[in-house]
């Protein structure tokens, strides 16, 4: 398998995940503390990197002018898996990675009906987000659009915008391409702080990738199988969003295999350096088994897996709020995570629950 680094900043997708993040009332301070309680902070290195993102976020934000209305419109969360109309209208991120956003908008507009109907249906289908009926329809028309937007587990509001976004998709698109621009020009002021950050990222990476094989090490460390057999995959960095770890992979994609990694990590704080569990932990982890929703489902998963709706029909629960338990149950190492034909699937990571189980036991009992 070859792993190509990407080194430079790839502007258009920081502009993205920044307005995305100021947009939702993200909070880098509230950040540093998540991760206090769980990892060490051995240099405050990981709280000074924190700093210098929060610090270019908040003065960019401050610099463009654009309207409260406009901003929720295209960058609001729908709540189906982190998407927002800003990436739904882009049909596929990942192509930022080789061609230019003039490039993409292009490609975009130059779509068929059909095509676009293809797109939007693709996109909108992967990910648990769809009902199960429509999950594997092939998509020819706008009234089965229609009715794939319908069965999607978010808000009226939000059905209505994605459809918006699909009959004014080129209009749109012209003006998501302003907003994003504007981003730009106002990060570019601040290139060389997030160079410095990059140039950090990168060193690290570079040699860790040439002695390991990363989706092994990404797999046993975020207990997530990612799959194997891939010929390529590309590994980018991100800035704007320090802490998060996402990939797009897919021996079938027709785009590029990519995992992004947030700039947090490299050799000073590593997707490793947990602390061990502390009574604090602990308490915390048997609350969460406590919780009746999130106990019935890691019972239900114990023996076989289960995808995201298939988990929201037996419990009658939106899949939203599945999501939330099973992220939940993942932050405590629970539950396995792996993605077979395009779907979301979860179980019970035995060994750690076990391991779990006995500690407890020797703190009360031994």
């Amino acid at each position: 398998m070859k792993t190509i680094l990407k080194k430079d900043i790839n502007y258009y997708s920081e502009s993205l995940d920044l307005l995305k993040l100021m947009t939702n009332d993200f909070s880098f301070e509230d950040l540093k503390n998540r991760l206090k309680r769980n990892y060490p902070l051995c240099n405050d290195y990981t709280s000074t990197v924190i700093d210098i993102i929060s610090r270019v976020a908040t003065k960019v934000f401050s610099n463009i002018d654009f309207s409260k209305e406009r901003l929720d419109f295209f960058f609001k969360d729908l709540n189906l898996n982190d998407l927002s109309i800003a990436d739904i209208l882009l049909l596929n991120q990942n192509r930022f990675l080789d061609i230019s956003l003039e490039e993409q908008m292009t490609l975009i507009k130059n779509l068929s009906y059909k095509e676009k109907i293809y797109n939007f249906a693709q996109l909108l289908s992967s990910n648990d987000i769809a009902g199960t009926e429509l999950k594997n329809t092939e998509i020819a028309s706008f009234e089965e659009l229609v009715s794939l937007i319908s069965s999607l587990d978010t808000s009226i509001e939000n059905k209505w915008n994605i459809q918006l976004a699909f009959l004014n998709i080129d209009s749109l698109i012209e003006e998501l391409s302003s907003m994003l621009n504007t981003c730009v020009l106002e990060l570019k002021k601040y290139d060389k702080e997030l160079s410095k950050l990059t140039k950090d990222f990168s060193n690290y990476w570079e040699a860790f990738i040439e002695q390991n094989d990363i989706l092994h090490f990404l797999t046993s460390s975020l207990n997530y199988d990612l799959g194997s057999g891939y010929e390529e995959i590309i590994v980018c960095h991100s800035i704007l969003n320090p802490s998060n770890i996402s990939f797009s992979l897919d021996n079938d994609n027709i785009y590029k295999n990519v995992i992004k990694i947030g700039v947090l990590f490299n050799d000073k704080f590593t997707i490793e350096t947990r602390v061990n569990s502390n009574h604090l932990e602990v308490y915390q982890n048997l609350k969460l088994l406590g919780d009746k929703s999130k106990f019935d489902i890691l019972v239900s998963i114990k023996d076989t897996s289960a995808y995201g709706q298939e988990l929201s029909e037996k419990f009658n629960l939106s899949t939203s709020t599945i999501s939330h338990h099973m992220t939940a149950l993942i932050n405590a190492r629970f539950v396995k995570v792996e993605k077979k034909n395009n779907r979301i699937y979860y179980s019970m990571n035995k060994d750690i629950l076990e391991n779990f189980l006995n500690e407890v036991n020797n703190l009360l009992l031994k």
